[in-house]
């Protein structure tokens, strides 16, 4: 009995004596021909576009997070204005809640085969629509660039500018919302408020800084909001014309 142990002990130990020498020693060596050694290059560039493919879709689902909150922020601003004071007044980036009504408010869009960098450099090239070789002048320029330019300009104007500048200024702020999805659901968000341009800079698009100017932007922006599905054009509410008897 003790021999059978023995001797069964001593098979199991031969038979895993042969089976360890019989394992190869040697590791595992890297590819030697071009054509492997091609597919481990290709296989660790894939995995790296991989990588830059996933971490580019994070930081734009990130931005896109960013947007949906700040839009959605500044929209709860603009509705707080209306419940308010049942006016909203704009005109530069010193309003950073509704500097976007303005045409010097920084948004790409597209108009006669042409790409301008906000409405203001739009609407201002619409002077020169009879002189190409200048309208295309004002693509280059921001708001401010494009009011200079034109003023600098005005000599050569097309002669029947004063009879389509409003027809020309619903043109380019129609365009404007309509390539811009969130600043129409931004105007949308001012409900039932008077828009006014508020600067003593222009009594005809604005309200010349006292009340006293047309406001025609205002009310241009309000008839585009009613075509949208809003509420069109208000009259002008009772502490709009208290808040302009502080400004006097």
């Amino acid at each position: 009995m003790m021999i059978d142990r023995l001797f069964i002990l001593l098979t199991i130990g031969i038979v895993s004596t042969v089976f360890l020498f019989s394992e190869d020693p040697q590791p595992s060596r890297l590819p030697v021909t071009s054509e492997d050694y091609d597919d481990v290059i290709s296989k660790m560039k894939e995995k790296r576009t991989d990588e830059i493919k996933e971490k580019k879709k994070q930081r734009e689902s990130l931005k896109k997070k960013i947007e949906f909150s700040y839009l959605a922020h500044q929209k709860n601003y603009l509705a707080s204005f209306t419940d308010q004071d049942g006016f909203i007044w704009f005109y530069d980036e010193g309003n950073k809640y509704t500097y976007f009504l303005g045409n010097f408010y920084p948004c790409s869009m597209h108009m006669w085969d042409m790409k301008f960098s906000c409405s203001e450099a739009a609407f201002q090239a619409a002077k020169f629509a009879h002189r190409p070789e200048i309208a295309v002048r004002f693509t280059h320029l921001d708001g401010e660039g494009a009011w200079k330019l034109a003023r600098k300009l005005s000599y050569i104007q097309r002669p029947d500018w004063y009879q389509v500048r409003e027809s020309v200024m619903l043109e380019v702020i129609r365009a404007k919302f309509k390539q811009n999805r969130e600043l129409a659901e931004l105007l949308q968000s001012t409900g039932d408020s008077y828009l006014v341009e508020h600067t003593s800079r222009d009594a005809f698009w604005a309200d010349g800084g006292d009340g006293t100017g047309k406001n025609r932007l205002g009310y241009l922006l309000m008839q585009l909001r009613g075509e949208s599905g809003g509420v069109g054009t208000v009259d002008k509410p009772k502490k709009y014309k208290k808040f302009i008897s502080h400004k006097i």
